[in-house]
């Protein structure tokens, strides 16, 4: 699917999601659903081979580099499985952690490197697991909203539950995703693959025909995403909305990958407690199982020799223990640390950035960030070298992938009107390409910006002047670009 990563962190968190899960699922199920899922692998190097589960609930199944483990933490009524695999150097760790008091399930892929580990980037798809999970009807719908790994078509029978979410009436437990038509009534990317890529993790929601564009509009009193527009829809607040807006040239893949990333960065980044991750129940098991030892030790009423060989198997085992749980608690902080250092690096590109966003949204992705990196690398001309001014201002322009898509716009229309003689159907259809909408009027034409009256233009059906269609760009180019 899509995730790169940087270097060789020590760990890394790479997917996580948690789902409300029907009573229906007891331990039984729970376990052989984990089985079934490894022994139904499409890949045969996932496969642990000729798995006999004998039903207890603390069981190890190896093969080769492959490695199932499952534990049962009854003083919280918690089962918890990790399927380890280790390949050039990468171990992968696929978790599933279910609180049968909360009837709730964490699914989390872990990625960390060996010593001789030589993968630098790398792909992961979302665990199989949550198809098997959601098809078998053991998730519990997200406040009356089925979790799903197809989209749900938005048309006039539910389009109230659309509006509901962006005017925000209505909140889910996952995040939700809005795709609508483009200007010719088309998706901007593959949907399927995209509901696909989200199982588990968030609602896809499929604007079904663009003749329901005008109702939602009045019923999202213009804040819905159109004509191609993707919007991603958190939960939380404390998130900012996020907003794709379409344009015919961008590629559909680039952009599927881009919003399946960033809905993934903002659920990998929730937290859960530890009794929500692997390390943390088998950190609580040793806990335990260490208490009960002392327990033995202080409460033994033997004879002297009974007690030297009870106390020497007890100090055997309290050492492997505490060796056991020492390693543990290193990988808890370094999870901590890591996912403290990913929490905030998501938490800093959505909600810290060097400067703080205003009212104005973006019309287009970084539309925003286009403007300032400009104007930014306009300034460097008159900046002195060596100077912290120019090292400050050279070094965020490096870090934020100016790509100068402002530049290709101008030229666009600077080509679009070059040797304007009047509106032809394909030059309307680039004009609204670019976001514009053109409005006949008796003897002009109104152009109107995304929709934006304070960005409104008029060209003459007739121009009389050579110069007209240069003028008119340079006036469109000045005003938005």
């Amino acid at each position: 699917m899509i995730i790169l990563f940087r270097g060789k962190d020590i760990n890394m968190q790479l997917f996580s999601t948690i789902l409300n899960i029907q009573n229906t699922l007891t331990h039984e199920k729970f376990v052989d659903l984990i089985i079934r899922w490894n022994q139904g692998s499409p890949h045969p190097n996932n496969k642990i081979e000729n798995i006999e589960w004998d039903g207890s609930y603390n069981v190890k199944f190896v093969h080769n580099n492959l490695k199932l483990e499952i534990e049962e933490y009854r003083n919280e009524n918690i089962i918890a499985a990790r399927f380890e695999k280790l390949e050039d150097g990468v171990i992968w760790d696929s978790d599933y952690i279910m609180n049968f008091n909360d009837m709730k399930m964490v699914v989390r892929l872990e990625r960390s490197f060996t010593e001789d580990a030589k993968e630098i980037r790398s792909q992961f798809a979302t665990p199989h697991f949550l198809k098997m999970l959601i098809e078998e009807g053991f998730v519990v719908p997200d406040n009356g909203l089925e979790v799903s790994f197809i989209s749900t078509n938005i048309n006039e029978g539910n389009v109230k539950l659309l509006a509901q979410i962006i005017n925000s009436e209505i909140n889910f437990a996952l995040p939700v995703v809005y795709v609508s038509k483009t200007y010719d009534n088309k998706d901007p990317l593959d949907v399927d693959r995209l509901a696909r890529y989200l199982r588990g993790v968030a609602h896809v929601l499929v604007q079904e025909s663009s003749d329901t564009s005008s109702m939602i509009r009045q019923m999202c009193n213009d804040k819905n995403p159109y004509y191609g527009a993707i919007g991603i829809y958190y939960p939380t607040t404390t998130y900012h909305k996020n907003r794709f807006l379409y344009k015919p040239f961008m590629d559909p893949e680039y952009v599927l990958k881009t919003i399946t990333r960033t809905v993934i960065d903002y659920t990998t980044s929730q937290e859960h407690g530890d009794l929500y991750t692997w390390e943390g129940v088998r950190r609580a098991l040793l806990r335990d199982r260490l208490h009960s030892q002392y327990q033995k030790r202080t409460s033994a009423e033997r004879g002297v020799k009974e007690i030297e060989e009870l106390l020497e198997s007890v100090d055997n085992e309290i050492a492997e223990l505490q060796k056991e749980n020492e390693e543990l608690n290193q990988k808890i902080r370094n999870l901590q640390s890591e996912n403290n250092v990913y929490k905030s690096t998501f938490n800093k590109s959505k909600n810290n950035p060097v400067l703080n966003y205003g009212n104005e949204e973006d019309y287009y992705p970084n539309e925003i960030k286009e403007f300032v990196l400009e104007e930014l690398s306009k300034s460097l001309v008159g900046i002195q070298r060596d100077t912290r001014r120019y090292h400050i201002i050279s070094d965020v322009i490096e870090k934020n992938e100016y790509t100068g898509i402002l530049r290709e716009k101008k030229e666009k229309i600077k080509q679009l009107l070059k040797n304007y003689s009047g509106l032809n159907p394909k030059l309307e259809q680039n004009l609204k390409e670019l976001g514009f909408t053109v409005i006949a009027e008796k003897d002009h034409y109104k152009l109107i910006y995304k929709d934006d009256a304070r960005y409104t233009f008029t060209m003459a059906k007739t121009p009389s002047d050579n110069h007209a269609g240069a003028n008119n760009a340079s006036v469109i180019n000045t005003t938005v670009f």
